[in-house]
């Protein structure tokens, strides 16, 4: 089929595409100067669209017959993808400077852009002059209790658990055996001058709270960037809140190396969560990019944009139930605190049965076989061999009442599509003859409010 393209810079890509990036230059008259239009279109390169442009000028030189007119197709993609890379294209050269060869009279940005390619680079720019040494003019000792009331640009967890005890412990023996010197540890940064405390913490509390915890250590060695540096992170933002620049740089500062600890796969998921405005946009170029500057290439950052995108649709279910639920992630604090509450609940609503807790996606026969099999020194015994076997006559059987939590709404399609009638079948079997019946599961929901104050990364 033909176009109204001239050259098809991606012509064997396929029709699996919803967007396109294209290219005008339209070369005068003299055959020298030439103008450029870049612009992204939602849609096919067969429909009808030819530009979108407005701009007076361009619209005259297009229709000046003695102008030669050349169309370009630079790429084809998601509409996340495209419209993405129409920003990065115009901010590489500057299409808003009246001063050179571009129609545009901008760098880009739309609906589909959840962070402008000005902000990505200087994100990328902060980074980089941390990193090369060059912001070292700005460090500051911190003390460990000033930093302890800095409003906070962190994303460990949604619950604020961000201190991992194993590498604390061990920083803070370092520091004790270095009479109380930080100097070799990496330097923090904060935000200097912030709207609501004196400084913005933003990265480095596993550092602090290894400073904390030992004898010695009375202070943080931390990079402070002026007000003057950090003021665009947060540019057209409502006065106050942290960008999502500002957790960006949280998240690139901790790459994969052993110092400092880096963050978990499951806290950059929740990173790219936030960070994305639809779950298509999940698995995109722009959080593809993210991962890079972290070093999580390959099948790790597979695994990273995955969880993602059952993050959104976690999101998606807890919303069903009012906007400020959110579903909890079963090894959080809020999480393990849900699970035992239901436990306790259960055994207060259910006296005279037997109680056993678990996963939707582990429930099973071992289940049923920590109740019938019981140590020969007691529940309380530590080890659980040799084991005896609990019975009870048939015509007073006791109940096992499980209590499911289920993790996802992944789990909970397995569980309600056939997995728990299965489960539920190889446990009643396996209690034939024990005197033990298998009773209705009781759920513990993970959905609950967000804890106030903190982040949702």
């Amino acid at each position: 089929m033909l176009t109204k393209f001239d050259k098809d810079l991606v012509e064997n890509f396929g029709d699996d595409y919803k967007a396109y990036v294209y290219k005008i230059t339209i070369t005068f008259a003299d055959e020298t100067t030439k103008k450029i239009y870049i612009g992204a279109h939602l849609g096919s390169i067969y429909d009808s669209y030819d530009f979108s442009s407005e701009d007076e000028d361009f619209l005259n030189d297009y229709n000046n017959q003695d102008n030669k007119i050349n169309l370009e197709i630079i790429m084809k993609g998601t509409v996340w993808d495209m419209f993405d890379l129409e920003n990065r294209m115009l901010v590489e050269v500057d299409a808003k400077n009246p001063n050179n060869e571009y129609y545009n009279n901008t760098n880009g940005g739309s609906r589909y852009t959840s962070q402008s390619a000005e902000q990505e680079f200087l994100v990328d720019n902060i980074i980089h002059k941390i990193r090369s040494g060059e912001y070292d003019k700005y460090i500051q000792y911190l003390s460990v209790s000033d930093i302890d009331n800095y409003e906070r640009a962190q994303v460990r967890t949604e619950d604020e658990v961000v201190a991992d005890k194993l590498y604390t412990d061990q920083l803070a023996a370092t520091i004790n055996v270095n009479n109380g010197r930080t100097d070799f540890l990496p330097p923090c940064l904060a935000y200097d001058k912030w709207f609501t405390t004196d400084k913005l913490w933003g990265d480095g509390s596993q550092r602090h709270e290894g400073v904390k915890k030992s004898k010695r250590g009375k202070k943080v060695k931390t990079i402070v960037l002026p007000k003057s540096i950090w003021k665009d992170l947060v540019k057209g933002l409502p006065k106050g809140e942290i960008s999502n620049s500002m957790y960006d740089i949280s998240c690139i500062l901790n790459p994969l190396e052993p110092a400092p600890l880096p963050m978990k796969p499951s806290e950059i998921s929740r990173r790219i969560f936030d960070r994305s405005k639809s779950l298509d946009q999940i698995d995109s170029e722009y959080n593809w990019r993210f991962l890079a500057k972290q070093n999580r290439v390959g099948d790790p950052a597979r695994k990273i944009i995955r969880a993602a995108q059952q993050l959104w649709k976690n999101d998606d279910k807890a919303k069903t139930l009012g906007s400020d639920q959110f579903y909890h992630d079963p090894s959080s604090v809020i999480g393990k605190k849900l699970i035992a509450d239901g436990l306790g609940e259960a055994k207060e609503k259910f006296p005279n049965c037997k109680i056993v807790s678990a996963s939707s996606s582990v429930f099973g026969v071992a289940h049923m076989e920590g109740v019938v099999q019981q140590p020969l020194g007691g529940e309380k015994q530590k080890s659980k061999y040799p084991t005896k076997l609990v019975k009870h006559p048939e015509t007073n059987p006791v109940t096992i009442v499980p209590v499911i939590f289920i993790p996802n709404t992944k789990y909970e399609a397995e569980w309600t599509g056939g997995k728990k009638d299965a489960n539920y079948q190889s446990c009643r079997l396996y209690l034939e003859g024990t005197g033990f019946i298998l009773g209705d599961p009781v759920y513990t929901s993970l959905i609950a409010e967000k804890v106030k104050g903190s982040s949702s990364a």
